[in-house]
């Protein structure tokens, strides 16, 4: 996908997850997309229009590598998951281990 946005002179992509069967190797899937990407020049965004921390924290992993991040789908919700992100100063949190099963 990479090759083809060089050879089209594209300078961005979106793509897009989904929580049916085609979404289940989104985060492995976005970081093999995102390496490949890096490799040939290209900086990195990942963003929301809206979603839950449920969708936001793995997206978590990827703002690592990324020049542009806006995750702040969970503020814009009327109810989150509980023990979701917390956002602080303008910056997302990761989520407690709670979140994920852990104890509280």
């Amino acid at each position: 996908m990479v090759e083809l946005l060089r050879g089209l002179r594209w300078n961005w992509v979106a793509a897009v997850g989904s929580d049916d069967e085609y979404g289940r190797q989104g985060l492995t899937s976005g970081l093999d997309l995102a390496a490949a990407a890096r490799a040939m020049g290209f900086e990195l965004m990942v963003g929301c229009m809206a979603g839950s921390s449920l969708s936001m924290a793995p997206a978590m992993v990827l703002a690592q590598q990324c020049a542009f991040v806006d995750l702040d789908g969970p503020l814009l919700q009327s109810v989150d998951w509980p023990d979701g992100l917390d956002y602080v100063g303008g910056m997302a949190q990761p989520p407690r281990p709670s979140f994920w099963g852990g104890v509280r």
